[in-house]
């Protein structure tokens, strides 16, 4: 039941010479736990309350009043554990060389791979039930209104729910279905060893992920080619390794595919939110029947480009100068104008979200690459992990993440 619920400052190490490099800004996880021991604490709590979720199985079709029980043990519990495992998360992000932090990330994980399982039974139990019955439950007991949407998406998922004792191992199966991403995760921002390359301008610059996505812009063809040269001749050495960790993933998509009987991993993929094939495959229809666009825009790129044979590194670079930097405060600024079309009560919701400590802004050796927002945690404000080069791309970044 629970396989559709998860979705996850330094300074900058590669300023151009005599550059002011960002001071740190991170984000303040106290809000989430104040400190290590106190997360610890809630873990053992959390761990031993899991017999409570088990207390019920067997039960669930006793009476609307049980039914209602249930769930809100069910879900108060998956909150509580939501916090512990966003927490540990952002915490392993700062930083994947961390071992410590991994460690904690881990432990989560096996507690949430422990919940699913001692869960594993509300699903079946309530597709027995039948729907007449839950209706009437529904109707019977206004507090189970809240959990509405979910009762009905169960029904919805019949025909993908299998039995209780084959839930429960499906449940189990989650903590090896994440490895293909752990994997991935430790090697690219831990472990791989990115190259440092002499630009044009004489500024070293490091070609890990965050220092790949700001100098495959730069306005000099030679310092693209030579930073896309460089970024993927690393990733070529591990072309193997990456090879097995993707086909390990597949094999794990195509083991659930056909254990909750799917046609295929894109039905199942888009079951989970409820979405038709057809709306996927009109995206697709629609966008290789506009295709004509893109081309005649990479021709245009490549005249004002002023180049022939425009190359994939030909296609980050700005068309037009723009001499100007995009701090985080002026990331800030700009959202927050560009949202006060959508009224006031989302601009002034916005802006006091920017006011807090709550993003982990400027690229670091070691930090998780690319950008994300993480809302995960209930009763909590989202946060925002961003690997800011105060480049428009980056400003970009922060309005979507934000917006």
């Amino acid at each position: 039941m629970t396989r559709r619920f998860i979705s996850h400052l330094y300074h900058s190490t590669d300023a151009a010479a005599g550059e002011a490099e960002p001071q740190p800004i991170e984000w303040d996880l106290t809000d989430l736990f104040p400190d290590v021991p106190t997360w610890d604490k809630a873990r053992q709590t959390l761990q031993g309350q899991l017999q409570t979720l088990k207390d019920f199985k067997g039960r669930l079709g006793e009476s609307s009043d049980t039914l209602l029980q249930a769930l809100d043990t069910y879900f108060g519990f998956y909150k509580d554990l939501l916090r512990l495992y966003v927490y540990a998360g952002l915490k392993a992000d700062e930083d994947t060389r961390v071992s410590e932090n991994e460690s904690r990330r881990q432990l989560a994980s096996v507690l949430y791979s422990e919940f699913a399982q001692a869960t594993s039974y509300i699903s079946p139990e309530i597709l027995e039930m039948g729907q007449d019955l839950i209706l009437d439950y529904l109707h019977e007991n206004p507090g189970l209104e809240t959990f509405r949407f979910f009762l009905e998406d169960v029904l919805r998922e019949a025909e993908h729910t299998l039995g209780q004792e084959a839930e429960s191992v499906l449940a189990s199966s989650g903590l090896m279905a994440e490895a293909p991403s752990s994997i991935y995760g430790i090697l690219a921002n831990a472990d791989i060893e990115w190259p440092t390359v002499r630009l044009s301008n004489g500024q070293e610059a490091r070609l890990d992920q965050s220092g790949y996505s700001k100098h495959r812009s730069s306005p000099n063809r030679e310092d693209r080619k030579l930073v896309f040269e460089e970024f993927w001749k690393v990733w070529k050495k591990y072309e193997r390794t990456m090879g097995s960790t993707l086909y390990s993933k597949i094999q794990g998509s195509l083991f659930y595919t056909r254990a909750r009987k799917y046609s295929s991993s894109r039905e199942r993929a888009l079951s989970g939110e409820n979405i038709p094939e057809s709306v996927y495959d009109t995206l697709i229809q629609e966008t290789n029947a506009n295709l004509s666009t893109l081309h005649r825009y990479f021709r245009l790129r490549a005249k004002m480009l002023k180049i022939e044979d425009l190359r994939y590194h030909d296609i980050y670079p700005p068309l037009i100068e723009l001499d100007k930097r995009f701090s985080f405060e002026e990331s800030k600024k700009i959202s927050l104008e560009a949202v006060k079309p959508l009224g006031s009560e989302y601009y002034e919701t916005m802006k006091g979200t920017l006011e807090g400590d709550w993003s982990h802004v400027y690229p670091n050796q070691g930090k998780r690459s690319g950008a994300y927002m993480n809302g995960s945690a209930y009763d909590v404000h989202p946060y925002v992990l961003l690997n800011h080069n105060d480049d428009y791309d980056s400003m970009s970044t922060f309005a979507h993440e934000w917006g």
